[in-house]
């Protein structure tokens, strides 16, 4: 149980960090709010964190920001290169990001965390990390899918390790602190799904696209190198597709519009570690590969499922 003095602690130190760093501090706590999501970080996730969600006006933040959140008293450094955010610190930050933040920009946080641990897989060499960051995305992403992980973990523990034993009560007690954060009492009342709709969908494949445009306006003035380009281009197009996709659901498919949202917001981390100062092409690489195939099952559907008429004639 944290004291109210280590929530005051929390709080001061959370405070002085946006004090030091000057003109950028609003906006540097608030890359701090999405740092505070996974259960540890790089220098690479954070600056993945940055060039999608703060490369763009009213927020734009300096490469600098990266190494003065690390580097900053919020941090530790548990391993090389490895950080993690003290608990009561994480807490604040985190009740900061859903008081100030819708549910959409949880879940790109979370869908980012997703991919860049599934296809960039940093923390391979340490399988209870690397589970427990899945899990964490996963939760904001899909509640119930993590509580039916976090059950099958339970079964799969009862006789296995004490450290088997013990990452599962360190998880278990992860995703109640994240139900206590929540959202807001009018999100907590509906479905994950129903929370997007297919207005808020379209809006956010025309800021993306708005984006891109203007982002790729200042990457033309840097590099022609052919293979970028080709990676841009190609995931335009699928941004296209899914755009196409969700004009042809229906409104209240919320489920359905709830998945391509997630491609949208995959598609997002894919375009923009491409126009980060040292591009990650095979992470955006792995990133199409894998929404292309979501894209084509959906496609497929929608060729395969048979027309309303049809299924009124019987």
């Amino acid at each position: 149980m944290t004291s109210a003095m280590e929530i005051d602690q929390a709080e001061r130190r959370v405070n002085d960090f946006q004090k030091r760093c000057g003109e950028y501090g609003e906006a540097a706590l608030h890359l701090a709010y999405h740092a505070a999501l996974p259960v540890a970080l790089n220098a690479e996730l954070l600056h993945l964190l940055r060039i999608n969600f703060f490369l763009d006006p009213p927020e734009v933040l300096p490469y600098t920001v990266e190494f003065e959140f690390l580097l900053s008293p919020l941090c530790r450094e548990i391993d090389e290169g490895l950080y993690e955010i003290e608990p009561e610190i994480r807490d604040a930050l985190l009740a900061r990001l859903t008081q100030e933040y819708d549910a959409q920009r949880i879940q790109d946080i979370a869908t980012l965390l997703w991919q860049y641990t599934d296809h960039h897989s940093p923390w391979a060499d340490r399988m209870e990390l690397e589970r427990a960051q899945q899990l964490t995305s996963l939760n904001f992403l899909s509640p119930e899918k993590a509580q039916q992980w976090l059950a099958t973990v339970e079964t799969e523990v009862s006789q296995g390790q004490v450290a088997a034993r013990e990452w599962f009560v360190a998880m278990r007690q992860e995703i109640e602190n994240q139900a206590q954060l929540g959202l807001d009492e009018k999100q907590q009342n509906q479905p994950l799904e129903k929370l997007i709709t297919k207005s808020i969908v379209i809006s956010n494949i025309s800021h993306l696209r708005e984006s891109i445009v203007t982002h790729l306006k200042m990457y033309s003035q840097k590099t022609d190198e052919e293979r970028l380009q080709k990676e841009i281009a190609r995931l335009i197009v699928l941004l296209q597709r899914v755009e196409k996709l969700v004009l042809r659901t229906q409104a209240n498919n919320y489920r359905k519009l709830h998945e391509l949202n997630n491609l949208v917001s995959a598609l997002k981390v894919g375009i923009f570690t491409l126009f980060a100062e040292e591009p990650h092409i095979e992470l955006s690489r792995q990133i199409r590969i894998d929404v292309e195939e979501e894209i084509v099952r959906n496609e497929n559907w929608w060729w395969t499922r048979p027309a309303n008429w049809v299924k009124r004639m019987f």
